[in-house]
């Protein structure tokens, strides 16, 4: 019976997966918001009863990394392959997803709560243009006591530019800005569950997390090549002429994007011109203000108390 199908008949006592908070997160108060929500507590339910508990000790020594459509568009592929082996990750999963609005808006909603809405539709809009493939990676370079999402989410860098340092895998990668970052990385074991619960159907999930209980799980030989149906820039279509009008607000200019977007891809192909045109108007949406404080704020971008680091404070990722 696959681990998917062999469920344990008894009444799930949700309340035991608190036993295992300080398992999945070092943040009390990212538990208390994810312990309610309904898809989080349904996938914790699920792991327990078709794998058992142990699943939430396993996942420490996991990771998981997914490369956007904009990643594939840009190429970074080769690159983030290549800091993940010199870090001392590698691959034993993949997965495939289409995101859709409903879906965006699930996984970044603790973060996304500070985010001007232009931001928030250009990120759909990116997030949209064609599948989002992910990896499941073993750390083999584990640092005792440091879960192994927790380690690569700290040498990801920050998302703001200015903040990354060499070494950091979004200093490696030269994202043009906070919008455009190319890969997603959950930050502890609980955001690797939460995330993919949302990523993909309860099966898959069952599935990729049960491979973290193998004691030694197979590497992947990863074909370096652009999966057939990710998006990317296709200089045989025409190019697209001025989107917006000078003296366009961005949120006139942002809905202008989404209607050229619309008219001019064909599939997750789109003209050079217009790809250009959306990531000029990516850095002029990231540098409008976000105030207040996120509810969830990334590793990245904290100390190691797990408090937020005033900007020009940040400790360099070892």
């Amino acid at each position: 019976m696959s681990a998917d199908t062999a469920m344990v008949d008894i009444a799930v006592d949700w309340t035991a997966a608190d036993h295992f908070s300080t398992a999945l997160t070092m943040s009390p108060q990212k538990w208390e918001l994810y312990r309610d929500e309904p898809g989080f507590k349904v996938a914790c339910s699920r792991l327990m009863t078709a794998i058992g508990p142990s699943v939430f000790e396993s996942l420490r020594g996991y990771a998981v990394l997914t490369i956007k459509p904009e990643g594939w568009i840009d190429g970074v592929f080769p690159r983030v392959t290549d800091f993940l082996e010199r870090n001392g990750f590698e691959v034993v999963g993949t997965f495939r997803s289409q995101l859709t609005p409903i879906m965006i808006r699930d996984i970044w909603r603790h973060s996304w709560n500070v985010a001007a809405v232009e931001r928030i539709e250009l990120s759909e809009l990116l997030l949209s243009l064609g599948p989002t493939y992910g990896f499941l990676l073993r750390d083999t370079a584990p640092v005792e006591g440091v879960p192994a999402s927790v380690r690569l989410a700290r040498i990801k860098g920050p998302a703001l530019s200015e903040r990354q340092v060499p070494g950091q895998l979004r200093h490696e990668l030269r994202a043009p800005c906070r919008i455009v970052t190319y890969v997603h990385i959950p930050d502890e074991p609980a955001d690797i569950i939460r995330d993919l619960s949302v990523l993909l159907e309860p099966g898959e999930l069952v599935r990729l997390l049960a491979s973290t209980l193998e004691a030694e799980p197979a590497r992947l030989d990863l074909d370096l090549a652009t999966p057939a149906d990710a998006a990317r820039v296709d200089d045989a279509l025409p190019g697209v002429g001025p989107v917006c009008e000078p003296g366009d607000s961005l949120w006139r200019r942002v809905h202008l994007m989404k209607a050229a977007f619309a008219r001019h891809v064909e599939g997750a192909r789109l003209p050079r011109t217009l790809w250009r045109d959306m990531l000029e108007l990516c850095t002029e949406v990231s540098a409008l203000p976000t105030p207040g404080a996120k509810r969830v704020e990334p590793l990245a971008d904290v100390g190691l108390t797990g408090e937020a680091v005033p900007a020009g404070h940040e400790r360099p990722s070892s």
